[in-house]
């Protein structure tokens, strides 16, 4: 293994079998020149570093410790087996970035707040389980103390990362369904208990219904009127939520409610919020 370039006393990138691999471990890289032999210590670890990103890492490693890469490797390599699917190889450098952003702010008292943190809970309960486990590693590794909203930003990292899924896709449904919640609670006057089993079911009515709405993709309206108006009969609440939703859809995305939504869309309100 020769030396390509010292990063640091602790970091060098190393040329082993034409393959470039960056080596971490205590004094590799102390009064060392490029093309000495790299000392062997056990306490060496090494990363192989990916064609495409290499340009990426190596600016990223400048400013924060090697760490970060080796923790977010961990982490991705965790979500790829227990989501089995593939992520894209930038995630890794993306929470490695996060991660040392976040240690940072939280080292000077700053805390930012995950306002979907809720929603994400409820309309992605694998990836949030793997960003809390993920959580866990961070606050181990770093021992550090990071507060769970920052479980909400790893599972957007993640859920923005999937191959072959267009960049911010979850978040618009995320945003989209607190938006809707936002309107009931405030027509209603009450919070909705996130916590609640009911809470649960409506958010995944809201993640299909809304890729239908993002995707403008229309139902055929079905001859259930009389059914729709004797189910708001006598709720003036529950219509009124209604009319507020359908005049965010029609202002926001030009889409128009069909009577067979606007029932199932009720029946999700009313038990939600009886």
């Amino acid at each position: 293994m020769i030396i390509e370039k010292v990063m640091n006393n602790n970091c060098v990138l190393a040329s082993m079998s034409g393959q470039e691999v960056i080596i971490s471990g205590p004094g590799v890289g102390y009064n060392k020149k490029n093309g000495m032999p790299v000392p062997p210590h056990p306490a060496n670890r090494f990363f192989y570093v990916r064609n495409e990103e290499k340009g990426k890492l190596y600016k990223l490693i400048e400013r924060v410790d090697i760490d970060y890469v080796f923790v977010s490797e961990n982490i991705v390599r965790y979500a790829e087996m227990n989501l089995d699917k593939k992520l894209n190889p930038s995630l890794l450098l993306i929470l490695a970035d996060h991660i040392s952003n976040a240690i940072s702010r939280c080292a000077s008292g700053i805390q930012i707040s995950n306002i979907f943190l809720d929603e994400i809970k409820a309309l992605y309960k694998s990836e949030y389980a793997i960003s809390r486990d993920a959580l866990s590693i961070i606050n181990e590794y770093f021992k550090i103390q990071l507060p769970d909203d920052e479980i909400g930003f790893i599972a957007l990292h993640i859920l923005n990362n999937y191959e072959n899924t267009s960049d911010y896709e979850s978040f618009r449904i995320i945003e989209f369904s607190q938006r809707i919640t936002d309107i009931i609670e405030k027509v209603y006057e009450k919070r909705v208990d996130r916590n609640a089993f009911n809470y649960s079911r409506f958010m995944t009515h809201l993640k299909y219904f809304s890729c239908r709405v993002l995707c403008n993709e229309k139902i055929k309206n079905k001859d259930i009127g009389d059914i729709y108006e004797y189910f708001l009969e006598k709720d003036l609440i529950l219509q009124c939520s209604i009319v507020e939703i359908e005049k965010y859809l029609k202002s926001e995305f030009n889409y128009r409610l069909a009577m067979e939504e606007k029932l199932y869309l009720s029946i999700r309100i009313k038990v939600l919020m009886d």
